[in-house]
């Protein structure tokens, strides 16, 4: 996805069309990097073989949590900080191969974050140079 994005304003977020009953209490940054904590919107209810914590809810969910996976094989807490700063992308190609993906993809454990706009690096002139991505019209948008 990206290096970092502009989460959502929580009235902006409370506008959009996702299902969502309520808001976490709670700030979030203006902007989120990796190990960040921002809004996400979790899915509505469980599927076949997913994890108790899905199948408790009836309606999407909005909650916080770290920008970055942090896999079940993480083995303390300082460990899932430094692989979660590094699982925030995922290939669609390798998703269910990779150890840090396969769990939460079998089981369907997907998210959406909802932003304004995400940043990425533009190389062109030989530095990173930070290009501002969003919809043409301003609104938000989710990217999953």
């Amino acid at each position: 996805m990206c290096t970092n994005y502009t989460p959502t304003s929580r009235d902006r977020l409370r506008a959009m069309r996702l299902g969502v009953a309520h808001l976490p209490e709670g700030d979030w940054p203006p902007e989120a990097f990796p190990g960040y904590t921002a809004p996400i919107v979790r899915a509505p209810a469980a599927r076949p073989g997913a994890s108790q914590a899905l199948a408790d809810l009836t309606e999407a969910h909005v909650v916080l949590a770290r920008f970055g996976l942090v896999p079940r094989w993480s083995r303390d807490t300082k460990q899932a900080l430094e692989v979660s700063r590094g699982t925030y992308n995922a290939r669609h190609e390798t998703a269910p191969e990779k150890p840090s993906f396969r769990g939460p993809w079998r089981e369907r454990r997907y998210a959406l974050a909802p932003m304004d706009h995400f940043y990425e690096p533009c190389w062109e002139s030989g530095r990173a140079v930070r290009w501002r991505i969003q919809r043409a019209d301003g609104q938000p948008f989710a990217v999953a």
